[in-house]
């Protein structure tokens, strides 16, 4: 039985959720399934994608982390490459 949604008047910037996800097309499914996920539960899902705007996507990343009260990151595809090593998410 799915679980139930919460109530209508919940659903607000408060229980907003960024997702940090990798966007390669191997992870669509997958995707779709976290912001599929989140909407039954009544909870907005936000990722950087949402916004192709000129503005610098770390800047806007920080703006959509801030504005959100939880967050989930997904570090499934991360990789050092660089030296020093710093991680970094591997597009494929």
């Amino acid at each position: 039985m799915p679980p139930e949604p919460l109530p209508a008047q919940q659903n607000s910037p408060e229980i907003s959720v960024f997702l940090n996800l990798p966007y390669d097309e191997a992870y669509r499914e997958l995707f779709l399934a976290y912001i599929a996920g989140l909407s039954v539960f009544g909870l907005t899902p936000h990722a950087a994608l949402e916004d192709a705007t000129s503005t610098r996507r770390l800047n806007r990343i920080c703006e959509l982390i801030e504005n959100c009260r939880y967050s989930i990151h997904d570090l499934s595809k991360l990789e050092f490459k660089s030296q020093p090593r710093r991680p970094r998410l591997h597009a494929l």
